[in-house]
């Protein structure tokens, strides 16, 4: 083998004399094998000599002090490891392995391949593993519930949506066909009215989910939630992922809800597609911790039997990815700047596909529009999550302005006069001047005089505790607080507004305070009621004592009365 001299390929700034060069080249032996340190070519670069003993040149060297910064190509000069070789690492030796592949288009490692094709607008969308291009759905949005209960084009689980950083998961919901066959075919499945249970309280409109609808559910969210356990328990002492522990609670949530609560059939629709997003959702972010994200790191692919829903991206990397993993990925690119020197094999050129003749897209008529404007994939998941935590329309009855006046800071000044030394006030007949002069005090030892028969009763004071075996415990210090109470003290407002000192929800102390056999009554008119009274979506600001009282006494097994049978109060209210 011939041994250059060394000189030949010194680097121009190296000083050397023909003395070092003697003694570097006295033993040099072409016929001999070459050892590791033994210099097929050498150099010396300022202080330093370098050999090699299997190639042909010495790279001038990147150490010392450095500049990194991105040069015009995009790349880190010489200080970037896929274009220069760098000083050995003990922590990542594998540096010297790196590929030094030569700038030709027709290498194979050039993977921008398209299966199809479209030009939608200014982008040309190519896709490496799938058969059609999905009408991308971003852009303006207008976010809100359709006909179906979902949210058409801008539900992840219908239609495929941008890539997320944030929810890189979304790509990975299985695309369920709507075959009665399919075992998963729950979770794309909508109640009909003969799922529906009508509540047999008197609220017309007022039900449940029928029993073999809910048990379904509940099969699928006791698999999905099984699985999260058995995620969970493989991290050990790790955190799991904030996102799944979220999904898995509000699953929890969402099948409780449809168990137990009384809905219109329009909140039980909504409430059972709000629990297969939940499922699917989770499902998706579980498979993409567990099985793809592993994938896309380097671990082997593995065969997957479900359609995934994909995902568009203008980033080469997550198209690298989602290839890799054999998950559906649309690239999005500038048509106008790629069609020049377009290198991509392309196989044929598709219209996209329009997702109005595959899912419903005529906006539901009982939802409010939840958005409008520009926003990406995260931000709409956010607003879905959000509107899911808030959507239940019925009214709150202690959401009531507040009682001060707000233009006044602090209440009006109170008269000296105006207070009562009663702790409990009650408003007294006023006397005309004859009743004055015959009321005289009752002489010394005499009888007290006889009740009045139509003396009013004193009123319950609800500020006291209710203390009863019916009777819920009492918090001590809310108990506590409610005694320190100055009923004496008139009302900050004046006079108080109509929805003031109304009750939501019965007075306990009507059940409480009246005879086991009336009582009996009342629970059973308030189970009967329940229901509507919790449904209701029309204003309700609670009612007086009274009024609920009157209420609960009304006969509703009975038919309806006629106009002379309504003659008394109870019936009149």
């Amino acid at each position: 083998m011939a041994f250059p001299s060394f000189l030949e390929i010194m680097s121009s700034n190296a000083s050397v004399t023909s003395s070092v060069s003697q003694a570097l080249l006295k033993n040099r032996d072409s016929a001999a094998s070459l050892g590791p340190f033994d210099g097929n070519v050498a150099a010396v670069i300022g202080k330093f000599l370098y050999t090699t003993p299997n190639s042909s040149f010495i790279p001038f060297p990147s150490s010392g002090h450095r500049d990194l910064h991105l040069r015009n190509d995009y790349r880190y000069g010489p200080d970037d490891p896929t274009l220069w070789p760098q000083p050995y690492s003990e922590r990542s030796p594998h540096l010297g392995l790196i590929a030094r592949i030569p700038n030709d288009v027709n290498n194979p490692l050039h993977f921008l391949v398209g299966n199809v094709a479209a030009v939608i607008g200014k982008f040309l969308y190519t896709t490496p593993n799938s058969s059609f291009i999905p009408f991308p759905s971003s852009g303006h949005r207008d976010l809100h519930l359709r006909n179906d209960y979902r949210y058409g084009p801008d539900d992840p689980t219908l239609w495929p949506q941008p890539y997320s950083e944030r929810s890189p998961h979304l790509g990975l919901i299985a695309r369920i066909p709507n075959d009665v066959n399919n075992p998963l075919h729950f979770l794309v499945w909508n109640p009909t009215p003969n799922d529906f249970v009508a509540s047999t309280g008197i609220a017309n409109g007022v039900g449940r989910l029928a029993q073999q609808r809910v048990n379904t559910l509940a099969s699928l969210v006791n698999r999905t939630r099984s699985r999260f356990s058995r995620y969970v328990a493989q991290l050990g002492d790790k955190k799991p992922n904030p996102v799944a522990t979220l999904l898995n609670t509000a699953i929890h949530h969402t099948l409780t809800r449809l168990q137990s609560l009384p809905a219109t059939y329009t909140q039980l629709n909504f409430g059972v597609t709000e629990l297969q997003r939940y499922i699917l959702e989770l499902d998706a972010l579980l498979d993409y911790v567990e099985i793809f994200k592993p994938i896309m790191d380097g671990a082997p692919p593995v065969s997957d039997s479900i359609q995934r829903m994909g995902v568009y991206t203008s980033n080469p990397r997550v198209v690298q990815d989602f290839h890799h993993a054999g998950l559906p990925v649309w690239y999005v690119r500038d048509f106008k700047a790629t069609a020049d020197g377009f290198i991509n094999n392309i196989l044929e050129i598709v219209e996209p596909t329009q997702f109005s003749s595959l899912i419903a897209t005529e906006k539901h008529t009982g939802f409010p529009s939840i958005f409008s404007g520009k926003a990406d994939t995260a931000e709409i998941i956010d607003l879905i999550h959000g509107y899911s935590r808030r959507w239940l329309a019925t009214p709150n009855p202690f959401d009531v302005p507040s009682l001060l006046n707000p233009a006044s800071a602090s209440p009006a000044p109170v008269q000296i006069a105006e207070l009562s030394l009663s702790s409990r006030p009650t408003k007294r007949p006023k006397l005309d001047e004859s009743s004055k002069s015959k009321s005289k005090a009752p002489a010394p030892g005499s009888r007290k005089p006889a009740k009045q028969k139509n003396e009013p009763k004193v009123a319950r004071d609800t500020f006291a505790v209710i203390e009863s075996p019916l009777a819920p415990f009492a918090i001590p210090s809310w108990a506590a607080a409610l005694r320190e109470v100055d009923q004496s003290t008139p009302p900050a407002t004046d006079p108080l507004p109509p929805y003031a000192r109304m009750y939501a929800y019965p007075d306990p102390g009507i059940f409480i305070t009246v005879p086991a056999e009336r009582r009996q009554r009342l629970l059973e008119s308030w189970l009967r009621i329940a229901d509507a009274s919790r449904a209701t979506r029309s204003s309700f600001h609670g009612m007086k004592i009274q009024q609920w009282r009157d209420l609960l006494f009304i006969d509703f097994t009975s038919p309806i009365s006629t106009q002379d049978e309504a003659s008394t109060f109870t019936a009149k209210q």
